[in-house]
């Protein structure tokens, strides 16, 4: 079986994908602090990485009007960019 640079093994890495991904929409519901769904978000785009997927990591990576980019309410104006 394949390994990337870190030993893991290509299919543990597209499993990953497979059960990270489908849970990027509800990742408010499920819960935590904006650190805890940055490090989610970017684990499954380290692992787009991983599995020689950069496209689906480019889709996957934060455009301006995403939610988690977004201010939060009552930040001070100077914070919010």
């Amino acid at each position: 079986m394949p390994a990337d640079a870190y030993g893991l093994s290509v299919t543990a890495t597209s499993r990953t994908i497979q059960l990270i991904e489908p849970l990027r929409p509800r990742i408010i519901e499920i819960g935590g602090s904006r650190a805890q769904r940055d490090v989610f978000h970017e684990r499954l785009i380290e692992e787009c990485f991983r599995a020689g997927d950069p496209e689906r990591a480019e889709r996957l990576l934060p455009r301006g009007d995403h939610v988690w980019i977004q201010p939060r309410a009552g930040a001070p104006e100077e914070k919010r960019r």
